[in-house]
C-alpha cells in the first residue's frame, strides 16, 4: 500500500442522536468486517479506502471505519513492483541524461539535415508537429565533422551567448557541438507562432545504460520525471530510446511524466506519485511513503519535495555547453548501474524480500491496533496517529537510497573507474564492480 506519513487520516462515524444512521453505518462495517473487504472511494483528487474497525469497538466508541487517503493507482504499482521482485527507477533528463541549450538553424542548413518527423502532444492534449536530427560527424558516424564545411563559411548553427564557443564548422576539438558528449542532435517543434529549437548533448555512457536497465527489466522498472514541458520530453524521448527499448510508445502515458502543466508559469516540484505517474501534478500534495523500492536518479537537490530526498541518489550536473569541465567521462551512469544493482540486492533479493514480508507485517499490527483500540477521545487519535507516523517512518525508512548507502548518495565523474574497451573498440557490457564507487 502507500504509506501515508500521518497515520490513519480520520475515524467515521455518526454523531450522537443519529441512532438510524449509526445502525446502518455499523452494519455496514460489520459486514466488511467478516468479509475481510474494505470500501474504497474514488476522487479526482484522490482516493479514500475505508477499513472495518472491530465490530466491539465500533459499538463501543461508536467510530466505524479507519479512513486511509491514499492511491490506490499507487497501490497497485507498490504491489506489482514487490510481487515481481523489482525496483521503480525514476530517470530525470536534463543535466542528468542530456545537456540542451536553445540554437538558431539557418536555412541552408536546415535543408541539409536529415529530419525525421514525430508528432508530440502538450499537456493539454494538443497534437504537435515536430523534427529531430542526429547531428553528423561524431566519431561513431561516418561523415566527418568538416561535411559541415570549414570554419570560414556561413555559420551553421548560431547560439545564445551561453554557448557560443559551439559551432557546426568542422572541429575536432571542444568547440564542435558532437564533443564531450556521447552523440549530439537538433530538434525543433513549434507552439503557436513561436519556434523551439535545441542542441542536445548525450552524456556519454547513455546507449550502454539503456540497454543494461532493458537487459535486467526483470529487475528494473523505468520511469522518466522531467520537470520540461511534456512535448519537450516526448521530443526527447524520441531519439534518447527510438527503438523503444525502454519505455514503449504505449507507456508513455503513465511513466513518461512532466510536471510543468501548460496552466502555470513555471514546474512543480518532483514527488514520488508525481514521478511514477500515478496522480496528475496538479493534485494536492499528500505526504506518502511508498511501500516499493524507489530509486530516483537526479541532478539536482531541489527538483524533488523534502520529503522524498531519502529516495534520490544524486549524479553530477551535466551541463559542457557552459563548462567542458562539466562533461563525462562515461563513468557517472556506469557507477549508477553498480548502485541500482547493489539496492536490488538489498530490497528485493531473497534476504530483502524477507524483510519487505516483516515491513508487511508490522504495518498490518499496526493497522491492527486502531481498529480494535477505542477511541475515548479526541487525544486518544492524537496519540496512535503519532505512534503509528514515528513507526511507520521507522519501518520504511530502511529500504530508501539515503539508509542503503549510508548517505553516500552523490555520484561524480570519475575517469579511473571507466571499463577497459576490448579489442574491437567497443567498451565491456558488465556494469562497474560494486566496490569500484567505495575506494
Amino acid at each position: 500500500m502507500g504509506w501515508s506519513l500521518g497515520g490513519p487520516d480520520a475515524l467515521v462515524g455518526c454523531i450522537p442522536g443519529e441512532g438510524p444512521h449509526r445502525a446502518r453505518l455499523q452494519s455496514l462495517s460489520a459486514e466488511c468486517h467478516a468479509k475481510g473487504e474494505v470500501l474504497v472511494c474514488s476522487l479526482p483528487a484522490g482516493d479514500v479506502v475505508l477499513v472495518p474497525r472491530q465490530p466491539g469497538t465500533a459499538e463501543r466508541d461508536g467510530l466505524c471505519f479507519v479512513a486511509y487517503a491514499t492511491n490506490v493507482k499507487a497501490v497497485e504499482l507498490c504491489d506489482s513492483l514487490r510481487r515481481g521482485h523489482r525496483v521503480a527507477v525514476v530517470l530525470d533528463i536534463d543535466n542528468t541524461l542530456i545537456d540542451a541549450v536553445p540554437v538558431t538553424v539557418g536555412e541552408r542548413d536546415w535543408h541539409r539535415l536529415d529530419w525525421n518527423e514525430c508528432a508530440v502532444s502538450t499537456a493539454s492534449g494538443s497534437v504537435l508537429h515536430a523534427c529531430w536530427c542526429k547531428i553528423p560527424g561524431h566519431p561513431d558516424e561516418a561523415a566527418p565533422a568538416a561535411a559541415w564545411g570549414s570554419a570560414s563559411d556561413d555559420a551553421s548553427v548560431q547560439l545564445p551567448p551561453r554557448t557560443k564557443s559551439c559551432s557546426l564548422a568542422g572541429s575536432s576539438t571542444s568547440s564542435d557541438p558532437t564533443a564531450l558528449c556521447e552523440a549530439s542532435y537538433l530538434m525543433h517543434w513549434s507552439v503557436g507562432r513561436a519556434d523551439c529549437t535545441f542542441l542536445v548533448r548525450v552524456r556519454r555512457g547513455w546507449a550502454w545504460f539503456r540497454s543494461w536497465l532493458a537487459r535486467h527489466g526483470d529487475r528494473f522498472a523505468p520511469f522518466v520525471c522531467s520537470k520540461g514541458k511534456q512535448e519537450y520530453v516526448q521530443l526527447l524521448w524520441h531519439f534518447l530510446d527510438p527503438e523503444g527499448e525502454l519505455l514503449p510508445r504505449a507507456l508513455w502515458g503513465s511513466r513518461l511524466t512532466s510536471t510543468f502543466p501548460d496552466c502555470v508559469s513555471q514546474a512543480l516540484p518532483k514527488t514520488a506519485l508525481t514521478a511514477l505517474g500515478c496522480a496528475p501534478v496538479l493534485n494536492p500534495h499528500v505526504a506518502t511513503q511508498l511501500a516499493a523500492p524507489l530509486v530516483a536518479v537526479d541532478d539536482s537537490h531541489e527538483a524533488y519535495l523534502p520529503e522524498y530526498a531519502m529516495n534520490v541518489l544524486f549524479v553530477e550536473e551535466y551541463r559542457p555547453a557552459d563548462d567542458a569541465s562539466c562533461a563525462d567521462s562515461g563513468s557517472v551512469l556506469r557507477q549508477v548501474a553498480a548502485r541500482l544493482d547493489r539496492f536490488w540486492g538489498v530490497t528485493c533479493s531473497e534476504e530483502g524480500a524477507g524483510a519487505w514480508q516483516a515491513a508487511q507485517s508490522f504495518a498490518a499490527a499496526l493497522l491492527a491496533t486502531v481498529c480494535r483500540t477505542p477511541v475515548e477521545s479526541p487525544d486518544a487519535l492524537v496519540y496512535l496517529q503519532l505512534r503509528c507516523r514515528r513507526q511507520g517512518e521507522a519501518l520504511w525508512h530502511q529500504f530508501t537510497v539515503d539508509d542503503v548507502f549510508g548517505g553516500d548518495v552523490f555520484i561524480s565523474d570519475r575517469p579511473e573507474l571507466m571499463l577497459a574497451r576490448g579489442e574491437d573498440g567497443r567498451e565491456e557490457e558488465d556494469a562497474l564492480s560494486d566496490h569500484a564507487y567505495h575506494d
